[in-house]
């Protein structure tokens, strides 16, 4: 498979960041009023994902964009000691060298992915794409492929999320999920992702 653009999603993808989010998420909970997120509730996202773990949940949709923001706060306190998982990094350098341009689409502050890339020794990526919204992934791919003069079809797009998997198949992009982020890989494959990973090394098979 040959394409010109890998672009990457940034938590669960590309950085161990689950625990942490998961952490801040307990340790604000109470300050929105949110239940304590229990073995169960971890065990449903996981499965079903974050739109309907939400749904689920009942949280009000007005919150989440205030929780988004505190999760990020937060999270760039704690970004100096996250890792990427192990052997993606490699990856990644191999795929630089290989001469394919490089991009980042998130949900997480610019600043923060800068810093993690930054002591990781990962910043060579050509653009981070990101926004705040938590829904509607396809409409933020779409801008990132406007903004940068993208054709869906010169691009493959990496994720670890059901919503990753949903927003490239819409767009017509090819998308290779990995199952070592949010969603399981039973999870993952009911969406039938064009592409179904379990280890960083494969991608360079895709790629070669």
């Amino acid at each position: 498979m040959k394409k010109d653009y890998l672009i990457f999603d940034f938590d669960g993808t590309i950085v161990e960041s689950f625990e942490t989010i998961l952490r801040i998420l307990r340790s604000i909970s109470k300050n929105f009023g949110i239940d304590k997120i229990t073995d169960k509730d971890i065990k449903r996202f996981k499965e079903k994902g974050i739109r309907q773990s939400i749904k689920d949940s009942k949280i009000s949709l007005i919150k989440i964009p205030v929780i988004v923001k505190k999760v990020k706060e937060k999270l760039n306190e704690n970004i100096i000691n996250l890792n990427s998982f192990l052997g993606l990094k490699e990856v990644i350098l191999e795929l630089k060298k290989r001469k394919y341009n490089l991009g980042i689409l998130t949900s997480n502050s610019k600043d923060n992915v800068e810093k993690f890339l930054k002591r990781n020794n990962l910043d060579f990526f050509e653009f981070i794409y990101s926004d705040s919204t938590l829904f509607g992934k396809d409409k933020l791919l779409k801008k990132l492929l406007k903004k940068h003069n993208i054709k869906p079809d010169k691009v493959v797009y990496f994720g670890d999320e059901i919503r990753d998997i949903q927003a490239a198949l819409k767009l017509n992009i090819k998308i290779v999920a990995v199952c070592w982020g949010f969603n399981t890989k039973k999870a993952l494959e009911k969406y039938k992702p064009t592409y179904l990973i379990e280890k960083p090394s494969e991608i360079l098979a895709l790629f070669s």
